[in-house]
């Protein structure tokens, strides 16, 4: 698949409206954002990175799509950022939100997690259109498994077929993070890559880089409402 059709895949950004993810407006994140989040360096083979002022939808499970870009902080200068990096045929997202505002603690990584079982195995129609007609386009959308994944951490992998064969794969997941020693927040790392496999570099290779440069912990409280109050601090612990 060319990277032409790859780009005819590309999800929109989301909000009120969405706009293309080609078609961003010019928008530079608060200073505190952008020094918390990934540069270009620190993805491997990435060529470019822009920010994406409303997030980005991947799949066509559009609850926890919203789950994660409806999340806000509760410092103005800490809100929920995009970031895509352009590596070869495959696109990254990095989605971070520090000092996040939610009713208890975890409760916005449960709300994802619950809407990522509900389309759990199931075929649905793709977020983002492959072509002009709807027909032929199908969805795959599978949790990953807890051992495949560090502690507290969940996610996601997609397959999207188009009606002539061709394929692109998501990959995404969701880490609840603790900055300052006890602000939570919320850090998502994705990948959009073509054909029947996940893109590298993957969304779990880029998880201890992203927690460095966060200034981050992974908050194991926030897995479950009775977890014991502990954070860890690498993707490969637990």
């Amino acid at each position: 698949m060319s990277f032409a059709l790859l780009s005819a895949l590309l999800p929109l950004v989301v909000g009120c409206t969405g706009n293309g993810a080609d078609s961003q407006e010019v928008f530079t994140p608060p200073p505190a954002m952008g020094d918390a989040m990934l540069p270009q360096t620190e993805v491997p083979g990435a060529t470019g990175r822009q920010w994406l002022r409303d997030g980005v939808v991947l799949s066509g499970c559009a609850r926890v799509e919203m789950a994660l870009n409806l999340a806000v902080s509760a410092s103005e200068d800490l809100g929920n950022t995009t970031a895509e990096y352009n590596v070869g045929s495959t696109r990254v997202y990095e989605t971070l939100v520090m000092n996040i505002a939610e009713s208890s603690r975890g409760s916005r990584l449960r709300l994802i997690e619950d809407d990522m079982n509900g389309c759990d195995g199931r075929q649905i129609e793709p977020y983002h259109a492959t072509m002009a007609t709807s027909s032929g386009r199908v969805e795959r959308f599978t949790v990953m498994e807890s051992e495949e994944l560090p502690r507290a951490v969940v996610g996601f992998t997609s397959v999207v077929t188009a009606d002539d064969g061709a394929q692109v794969t998501i990959e995404r997941i969701y880490a609840p993070i603790v900055t300052d020693g006890d602000k939570p927040g919320l850090l998502s790392l994705a990948t959009l890559a073509e054909g029947g496999s996940p893109g590298s570099p993957s969304p779990t290779e880029l998880l201890d880089a992203a927690l460095a440069r966060a200034g981050a912990v992974i908050d194991t409280a926030a897995a479950t409402l009775t977890a014991p109050s502990t954070a860890t601090s690498t993707a490969t612990s637990g």
